[in-house]
């Protein structure tokens, strides 16, 4: 099955990730989540906000099963283990 990238913020103290959107590729992905952040920050005028992008595999449920990769892209470019 093909991958696909779901961009997410985390907003506050939470730890749960709010997916807002999806992408076929890490560019497209990656420019999704910086403009996501810019729009948290500016416009929703959200002081603790993170970005990022996670890969997941079409057609597969993650109800127990950890992501294949999973990056934090702003506010500081990180690997996140998930």
């Amino acid at each position: 099955m093909p991958d696909i990238y779901a961009v997410w913020y985390r907003a506050g103290d939470t730890n749960l990730d709010i997916v807002v959107g999806f992408g076929h590729g890490w560019n497209m992905s990656e420019r999704l989540a910086k403009d996501l952040y810019s729009i948290k920050k500016k416009i929703d005028k959200l002081e603790n906000v993170v970005v990022g992008v996670t890969l997941m595999e079409c057609g597969t449920l993650y109800s127990q099963r950890l992501f294949k990769k999973r990056w934090q892209v702003l506010p500081v470019l990180s690997v996140l283990d998930a």
